[in-house]
């Protein structure tokens, strides 16, 4: 997993292969920076294969954890969030919305561009609201 946060507050994650737990804890810790910041941002999560999107063995308790105590800090840091997938994955991931969960504006796409198109239109709409 790598993210690159050189267009600030465009937060940008690729996800190649499965990660194990230390990565997947790290990953959690990411958002706890972001959130530090006390900027709003936007996020572009792009996962290259079906086992990057598979969380490792033990990290319930470190999801529920962070959902508890983070969800709740979301709404207002989080412009939007846009999720890229294999295609292969897609319909059974559009079942269970991110957004929902996490209580932010989230969509699911296949095709990076448009799922860029997309977040681009929410962030300006964002700061259009200021």
């Amino acid at each position: 997993m790598t993210c690159d946060l050189q267009r600030w507050p465009l937060v940008r994650c690729v996800y190649d292969q499965a990660m194990d737990l230390q990565h997947y804890s790290s990953q959690l810790d990411d958002w706890a920076l972001w959130l530090a910041r006390k900027e709003p941002f936007a996020l572009l999560r792009i996962y290259r294969s079906a086992a990057a999107l598979q969380h490792p063995e033990g990290s319930a308790p470190l999801a529920k954890a962070w959902l508890q105590n983070t969800v709740p800090r979301l709404k207002g840091a989080v412009m939007a969030m846009a999720t890229v997938v294999p295609a292969s994955e897609y319909e059974t991931l559009k079942q269970f919305p991110a957004g929902k969960l996490l209580g932010i504006t989230a969509e699911l796409f296949v095709e990076e561009a448009e799922a860029m198109d997309w977040l681009t239109a929410q962030m300006a709409a964002y700061a259009a609201q200021d």
